[in-house]
């Protein structure tokens, strides 16, 4: 599973931090930029601004200056903002300054909120969008809110991403690796410094460590108990970790003790730098473990044709589906049956099996012999390839 927002944060150590379960308790104030990269060049980006983390404060007042390179964007202006009142005061030099001043009617942004989008014309590559440290925020009493100012990224073309894989099918009470994985990075690159941040529910799956280090590297962890976090980490910018263009980075394993859990980046934590300690634009890409479901039939409505007469079985009519397999890996067992007709699959007259990609793709059809009987029907078992799922189906058919 890709999430939908990207950031890029700089930081100086190469520790691999995991968090597991609940919050950690109540966060900075934040303004931050989102980034948006794959862009097209001479399209419009919409890059929106969002406050969080302000607890009961209000804001009454904004004085931001944002960078930005302009021979790569071109700044259009701002939408969608929560209050008339904010508006831009010049754009000149690589920067624009926006302001809000009303600390009789504040901005009440609750938990969070987005308070403008900044529209730019790309022209072309890539453009950090920060925050300069001349912009400051206020409550409605004028008193200055101690906020984190993170800044994004405009891009066009491919970007590095790291992502962790999503490993389905997997039996409870087993072992399961996860890779974690780089691709779209410079082939060659360097990594220095590396700091991820990821949540999963700890009721799904058991920590049991790092595998596999690409270049045979080893990532050292701790053994987190219930609620802790689990660090994983690496720092050697004198020998740093060499890349192709993609590659997996470790596995993370795993015990799952059942169900699903999506494995999620913070992206506010998560960091990629260089061998000079330079970040490296990179979006992260959330994955998820579930274990092994057996399919199950959703549709058997049976089949109603004339006497003597051919006629495909339909999706409408019978249809299974499997969380862990697709169409093309979900069959269909014939087990008993049809007594006055067959089935033809593909052209394959007297069939016993077909896949749900069949009935799906119309290659499935039930043929009456023109009998005077007026039903017929037939037996049948719905199996994953691990031979999970349902017996004794039976679909009727009617003459």
């Amino acid at each position: 599973m890709v999430n939908s927002t990207l950031r890029t944060v700089a930081l100086v150590a190469f520790s691999l931090v995991f968090c597991v379960g609940t919050a950690l308790g109540q966060s900075d104030p934040k303004l931050s930029i989102d980034s948006r990269v794959g862009q097209t060049a001479g399209q419009t980006v919409s890059v929106p601004v969002t406050a969080s983390e302000l607890g009961d404060s209000d804001i009454g007042s904004l004085s931001l200056e944002i960078g930005f390179d302009e021979t790569a964007v071109s700044f259009e202006g701002l939408s969608n903002k929560v209050d008339d009142g904010i508006s831009p005061s010049g754009a000149s030099g690589g920067e624009v300054r926006i302001s809000f001043f009303d600390a009789e009617n504040p901005i009440d942004v609750g938990s969070g909120a987005t308070l403008f989008t900044l529209d730019f014309t790309l022209e072309g590559g890539t453009s950090a969008l920060s925050f300069t440290e001349n912009s400051s925020v206020t409550d409605g009493n004028n008193n200055a809110i101690d906020a984190l100012f993170e800044g994004g990224t405009v891009s066009e073309g491919e970007i590095a991403t790291v992502s962790v894989d999503s490993v389905g099918n997997v039996t409870p009470g087993t072992t399961v690796d996860v890779p974690v994985r780089a691709s779209d990075f410079a082939s060659g690159q360097q990594l220095g410094v590396v700091q991820l941040e990821l949540s999963y529910d700890q009721s799904v799956l058991t920590f049991d460590g790092v595998a596999n280090g690409i270049n045979g590297r080893t990532f050292d962890s701790n053994d987190p108990a219930s609620g802790e976090n689990l660090s994983i980490s690496f720092f050697d910018a004198g020998n740093p970790i060499s890349l192709g263009s993609e590659g997996k980075l470790f596995d993370l394993q795993f015990t799952l003790e059942g169900d699903t859990t999506a494995v999620t980046f913070t992206e506010s934590s998560s960091t990629i730098n260089d061998e000079n300690n330079d970040a490296i634009t990179t979006v992260f890409a959330d994955g998820a473990v579930s274990q092994q479901q057996a399919p199950k039939v959703n549709t058997n409505a049976g089949l109603t044709l004339d006497e003597d007469a051919t006629s495909p079985i339909t999706t409408s009519e019978l249809s299974a589906s499997d969380p862990n397999n697709g169409p093309s890996e979900i069959t269909y067992d014939v087990t008993a049956g049809p007594e006055n007709g067959q089935l033809i699959v593909d052209g394959t007259e007297g069939a016993a099996s077909f896949t749900q990609q069949q009935l799906a793709d119309g290659l499935v059809e039930y043929s009456h012999d023109g009998s005077e009987t007026t039903a017929d029907e037939f037996t049948f078992s719905v199996t994953d390839p691990s031979g999970n799922g349902p017996t004794g189906q039976t679909f009727s058919i009617t003459v």
